[in-house]
């Protein structure tokens, strides 16, 4: 992977980031661990799951999608944080994302209306992650999908 850490020095670095470049690098490294999941070498998948999911870039990107791109990102979970200002996305770059050690938060429950083709008034729960809960989900997933992407879908042919 590229290194991002001479990027991430200095002031107001986070404006600075080239997100079509980051997402490239991730796209690359989930293509791996898709042909080799396709081949079978699980070995070979799992190291590269590791080393995505350890990556800064995969963090950088989580916390722009989750915080910049995602719908749900003026939604407070039980940390109450629903906007971060660009020096909190890189104060929030900073904080560890170790996958083995990690544990969620409780999440707050919303009961939400479903949508149904009758005019229904039934609601649905949904459960709110913390902000810090939904970058590690969203980083969990960039390795998840690439390695099971080509085993439930066979036409797949990339990212």
């Amino acid at each position: 992977m590229s290194n991002f850490k001479k990027l991430t020095k200095g002031n107001n670095w986070w404006k600075r980031i080239n997100w079509s470049e980051l997402k490239s690098e991730i796209c690359r490294m989930q293509e791996k661990i898709h042909q080799f999941s396709k081949k079978g070498d699980i070995t070979k998948v799992n190291d590269l799951m590791k080393s995505l999911v350890k990556s800064r870039e995969a963090k950088l990107l989580a916390i722009y999608y989750i915080t910049q791109k995602n719908r749900g990102r003026n939604t407070a979970g039980v940390d109450g944080l629903t906007y971060l200002t660009p020096k909190e996305r890189m104060k929030l770059s900073k904080r560890s994302f170790n996958y083995e050690k990690y544990k969620f938060q409780p999440v707050i429950k919303r009961f939400i209306p479903k949508k149904t083709y009758k005019k229904d008034k039934r609601m649905r729960a949904l459960g709110i992650l913390t902000l810090k809960d939904r970058v590690m989900a969203r980083i969990i997933s960039f390795a998840l999908m690439a390695k099971w992407d080509p085993i439930f879908e066979s036409n797949v042919m990339g990212y």
